[in-house]
C-alpha cells in the first residue's frame, strides 16, 4: 500500500510516481486490506471508512509534491473475495466514492470488476447518478 510508506519490494513510492505521472491510479480495494487495517476490523465490510482512511494518506502524499499527478483511484465493483463474502452493490460503491471525495481525492475513480459483468454494472448504475 504505497500511499503511506516506501514499498521497496514493489518499488512504489507515491511522491516519486505522482511527481512524474499525469495520473496515479492506486488500487486500494477494501477486500485487499488485512483485518484491522486503519483500525478497521474488516475493511471490506466498511468501504466508506476504508477509503476515507486510505484516501487521507494518499491526499497527504499528494501535498508533498509541487505538481502532483491526478489521483484517479480504482474502486471495488466486485463482491468481496474474503470472508465474510459480502456483496458490493450501489451502497458500497457510493460509500467508496464518498470516502475518497471526503478525503480530498477528487480526481475521479475507475471501477474494477474482473469479470466485466454487464448485469453487475447495470445493478450498480444507481451508484453513479
Amino acid at each position: 500500500e504505497c500511499s503511506s510508506t516506501y514499498v521497496t519490494a514493489y518499488g512504489q513510492y507515491w511522491p516519486a510516481i505522482s511527481n512524474v505521472a499525469d495520473v496515479v491510479s492506486a488500487m486500494p480495494y477494501p477486500d485487499h486490506f488485512s483485518a484491522w487495517s486503519y483500525g478497521i476490523q474488516t475493511p471490506w465490510l466498511e468501504p466508506y471508512k476504508t477509503m476515507l482512511s486510505w484516501g487521507k494518506t494518499a491526499a497527504s502524499r499528494q501535498k508533498e509534491i509541487p505538481t502532483p499527478g491526478i489521483a484517479r483511484t480504482w474502486i471495488q465493483a466486485y463482491n468481496a473475495i474474503r470472508e465474510p463474502y459480502n456483496t458490493y452493490g450501489p451502497t458500497e460503491i457510493k460509500s467508496q466514492i464518498k470516502g475518497l471525495e471526503e478525503a480530498g481525492l477528487t480526481g475521479g475513480y475507475i471501477t474494477w470488476n474482473a469479470g466485466s459483468n454487464l448485469t453487475k454494472y447495470k445493478n450498480l448504475s444507481s451508484a453513479f447518478e
